[in-house]
């Protein structure tokens, strides 16, 4: 039986590359130290299947995913999101961080994708560059 984690990345369950080259890989949001990795549940629970967060740097972060559509079986699926908005929202980011760092302001987005049945949310708050 092939384990759920092994061959994907930790980043964004992506089985073309790894967390190291992943392109939507996040910094642990408690202590900045290590990289915030997600793995799937193997052991025969309740929470089997499920999805959580955890940091690399193991200082205790440890965050369920509620909405498993957003990482999906599929690796297609995120990549599909990435390719189709990337421009977009890489243009969009980097036009808030010139208004941030402008105007010394701290701006909080909700960003939510939307594709055929599943969705997936994305809180990010910063000052300057995303």
């Amino acid at each position: 039986m092939r384990r759920k984690n092994v061959g994907v990345c930790h980043g964004c369950r992506s089985t073309q590359h790894f967390l190291n080259d992943c392109p939507v890989k996040r910094g642990c949001p408690w202590c900045s130290l290590g990289w915030e990795k997600c793995f799937e549940v193997e052991r025969k629970t309740d929470n089997r299947g499920r999805l959580f967060k955890t940091c690399s740097n193991n200082c205790g972060y440890f965050f369920w995913v509620e909405n498993e559509e957003f990482y999906g079986e599929s690796s297609t699926r995120t990549e599909a999101v990435i390719d189709e908005v990337g421009e977009d929202l890489a243009a969009m980011f980097d036009s808030l961080a010139q208004i941030a760092e402008k105007r010394d302001v701290e701006i909080t987005l909700n960003v939510t994708f939307r594709k055929a049945k599943g969705s997936a949310e994305v809180n990010g708050k910063g000052k300057g560059r995303a």
